[in-house]
């Protein structure tokens, strides 16, 4: 059965499943990312939101990783299963964001309606 996915926007529930493509950058000596460092790949993200942080940050519980490309013949490491990681919600709308239909989107009108009005 295939799955159905919608464009996500900036309108995010905990228990959306999303999926984006995200850049992979190198990391400096202290594990930080930097633009100055270089792209080293990019790769499809799918995860479930736990939680929506009111300044605009989700948290989300990796589902699957797959890498799309790389730059240079390095292994690239990808996000593992069960990883929780941090995005902001502008980084999901300009890796072209998009969310599992619901089985039920009535119900998840819903639960937008109570908490965003």
């Amino acid at each position: 059965m295939e799955r159905e996915w919608l464009p996500c926007g900036d309108v995010f529930v905990i228990g959306d499943v999303l999926r984006w493509t995200d850049t992979i950058w190198q990391e400096n000596k202290r594990g930080r990312k930097s633009k100055k460092l270089d792209k080293l790949g990019t790769q499809r993200v799918i995860a479930k939101v736990l939680r929506v942080d009111p300044r605009g940050y989700l948290s989300l519980s990796v589902l699957e990783c797959k890498i799309l490309s790389t730059t240079n013949r390095l292994p690239v490491e990808r996000l593992k299963a069960g990883e929780v990681v941090r995005k902001p919600r502008s980084m999901i709308e300009t890796g072209n964001g998009e969310r599992l239909k619901w089985s039920d989107e009535a119900a998840r009108a819903l639960i937008v309606n109570m908490f965003l009005n």
